[in-house]
């Protein structure tokens, strides 16, 4: 599919009545179409079943849509050099949760060690979303427990003193998750002395709004923040 094939059936398919919920949602100040997710996804498969190394040097950024479409090819590069090439190229793109959170990985044991390398350069990173690309990045290494141990010193170290409301709320969003997979090790770890209060705070409620964490660990937690709140 080239450019004007793609931009031709975004626009065929896009609807502007909704343009005004979805900018609330996303958040982009970016040109949009609307379209539905799924077209996104069929776009971005045909893509890959050509030259996808073409489309993305073509760097189509001109709506959000396009940016959704690249994330979704970008994601399924597994040559990781390649894949951090096309990564720095698209961050300067990137303006909303939604463009961010598009990327999507599936990470072998055996890559954790280059894409941890990688995200220790996004986290210290001046840009919002590239350093919320580093977090994400974590996610997929959760299954390890000394990968997770390394994750919680970065935290604790590079990123404690995070003022980005988006980049917060991903490691929030992490802690939840490592809380889920790696209780103990997170159970440790999680106090105001490792992240700050917004961390802390969201982090606890996010378990205490997940069905993947028991009613214990709940109460356990509710007891855990008011004793710090009292501190």
């Amino acid at each position: 599919m080239d450019k004007l094939e793609i931009q031709k059936l975004l626009k065929e398919n896009s609807m502007p009545q909704k343009e005004a919920w979805a900018r609330n949602i996303i958040n982009t100040k970016m040109p949009m179409y609307v379209v539905k997710t799924k077209l996104l996804q069929d776009i971005a498969k045909q893509i890959l079943k050509g030259n996808y190394i073409e489309y993305l040097d073509n760097e189509t950024f001109d709506y959000y849509e396009n940016t959704i479409i690249y994330v979704k090819v970008l994601s399924k590069i597994k040559d990781f050099e390649l894949f951090k090439k096309y990564l720095y190229k698209y961050i300067p793109f990137i303006d909303c949760w939604a463009s961010c959170d598009g990327l999507s990985l599936k990470l072998k044991l055996s890559e954790f060690e280059q894409y941890l390398e990688l995200s220790k350069q996004l986290i210290v990173d001046k840009r919002t979303y590239a350093r919320r690309i580093g977090v994400l990045i974590w996610f997929k290494m959760l299954e390890s427990k000394e990968y997770t141990k390394i994750i919680f010193d970065l935290i604790q170290n590079t990123l404690k003193e995070e003022k980005e409301y988006y980049v917060n709320m991903c490691i929030s969003w992490f802690l939840c998750d490592a809380f889920i997979k790696q209780r103990d090790l997170t159970k440790q770890f999680l106090n105001k002395e490792n992240v700050n209060n917004f961390v802390f705070n969201k982090t606890i409620s996010k378990c205490c709004d997940s069905f993947r964490v028991s009613q214990e660990d709940k109460l356990y937690l509710k007891e855990l923040k008011t004793n710090n709140d009292k501190q």
